[in-house]
């Protein structure tokens, strides 16, 4: 997970302009910090990374990087959803050919359900030349 975390921001003024120019307090209240430190992050036009990080979540460009991520989960699980049914059709076919062809009438039989039994084909002897 750490490996998603941005290399590159934009600058605090940016991310702040994006956020719709919050006031120092509401900068300093957002981030868990006093006004003057915001302040002083304002002033200088950089906060430390962690603090840069955080807003940079919740600008366009962070929220944009959830919604790709997001889609792109959705799409890889629904194609797994897919696969994984498409398999299990497949072994329920295969276990109902292998439960049709292996039908005793057992009474002690590991099939939920009744089915026929196996119909007996008669032995034909091979003709001899």
């Amino acid at each position: 997970m750490l490996n998603r975390l941005p290399h590159q921001m934009p600058p605090l003024a940016v991310m702040l302009e994006d956020l719709g120019q919050p006031t120092t307090a509401q900068l300093g209240r957002a981030l868990g910090v006093t006004e003057r430190t915001a302040r002083r992050w304002v002033a200088a036009g950089h906060a430390p990374r962690p603090a840069m990080l955080a807003l940079f979540w919740v600008t366009r460009w962070g929220q944009s990087v959830v919604d790709a991520d997001a889609h792109n989960q959705a799409t890889t699980y629904a194609a797994l959803a897919r696969a994984l049914r498409a398999d299990n059709d497949a072994l329920q076919a295969d276990l109902a050919r292998v439960l049709a062809l292996a039908d005793t009438g057992a009474a002690n039989s590991a099939s939920w359900r009744v089915l026929p039994m196996a119909t007996v084909l008669p032995f034909r002897r091979a003709k001899l030349a």
